[in-house]
């Protein structure tokens, strides 16, 4: 479900339909928000995540364990961690140098499977990275 458009945004009803209709035309995996937007997001994400789909149920989160230990608590299959993948990204949104990047993904996608989650690394920003690193 993609709500990053501006202005665009559903609510728990819609998401539920959306996740249902979804797993219905068979896809294997859906990504059913960000848990640490907010209580609603979290509560839409906990009521997918209950349904029972043949589908993977997915959570976007930030390189963050506690972003991993909301989405879990949430009782997602997995969680789409996000990584800055250029140098745009990682210099200027975090103030840091590639290594922290690397030794922060290994530590999350390590936390992450420790809790018993799928992971899946989200690249932002890949067209921008330097392909060498990405």
């Amino acid at each position: 479900m993609c709500e990053q458009a501006p202005g665009v945004s559903f609510n728990v009803a819609t998401k539920v339909r959306l996740a249902r209709l979804l797993d219905a035309s068979g896809l294997s995996e859906i990504e059913a928000g960000t848990p640490v937007s907010g209580e609603d997001e979290a509560a839409a994400v906990r009521e997918i995540a209950a349904l029972g789909l043949n589908a993977r149920v997915m959570a976007w989160c930030r390189m963050s364990p506690m972003d991993i230990d909301l989405a879990a608590r949430c009782g997602v299959d997995g969680v789409a961690i996000a990584v800055p993948s250029s140098d745009i990204h990682i210099q200027g949104k975090f103030g840091r140098e590639r290594d922290w990047v690397v030794t922060r993904m290994r530590e999350c996608i390590d936390y992450a499977k420790s809790r018993g989650l799928y992971v899946c690394a989200a690249f932002e920003d890949g067209s921008r990275a330097e392909m060498t690193f990405l």
